[in-house]
């Protein structure tokens, strides 16, 4: 195996620490929208009982959350939204007729919500990012441990590229999903 540098030396040298980091944060970033997923309301859809907000609070993690009235009383943190915050406080929700307090926006109802989708999709970006950076220090333990003589040559070579690959794909799957959440956020 050579010491040869290659294209992905020059771009991921210093980089690749800092890549991994971002990748964990990613990782929480996609088990933050999971935990949102798995609250969510999922026995509601679009023919459950619906009824307009009142008033609507702005919350980062988990997108504008609405309050409603049913039979004189208040229910809140009726999630789904579009955006951080709302544009108009008064959309449809839906909701749970024998529990109002299980509540969604009636156009996210049985889904994911905008806002939740642009989440799932930049912790996929950024955990790509994160693959990228893993495979690339990996490949470079590889080139040492080949280079020292802990694993034959012809072993070295071959994971070395495989690393390689994986480090390309990644890099070329987080380009990928950055673009489309942006195009995304922009549709």
């Amino acid at each position: 195996m050579t010491e040869e540098r290659t294209a992905l030396d020059g771009f991921m040298t210093g980089r690749a620490p800092a890549m991994l980091l971002v990748g964990l944060v990613g990782v929480a970033a996609i088990v933050w929208f999971l935990v949102g997923v798995f609250s969510a309301p999922w026995q509601l859809d679009p023919s459950s009982p619906t009824v307009m907000s009142s008033t609507a609070e702005c919350d980062a993690k988990r997108g504008a959350q609405y309050q409603i009235r049913v039979g004189g009383e208040t229910y809140g943190h009726c999630g789904g939204a579009t955006n951080k915050c709302a544009e108009v406080e008064a959309v449809a929700i839906a909701y749970d007729a024998s529990d109002p307090a299980q509540c969604r926006v009636a156009s996210a109802a049985g889904g994911i919500g905008r806002y939740e989708a642009t989440f799932l999709l930049l912790g996929l970006g950024l955990s790509f990012a994160g693959a990228a950076g893993a495979s690339f220090l990996l490949s470079q333990r590889t080139r040492r441990a080949a280079a020292s003589g802990e694993v034959s040559a012809e072993i070295g070579a071959a994971r070395f590229q495989r690393l390689q690959r994986i480090c390309w794909a990644s890099l070329a799957a987080a380009a990928v999903t950055a673009n489309g959440t942006a195009l995304y956020l922009l549709l």
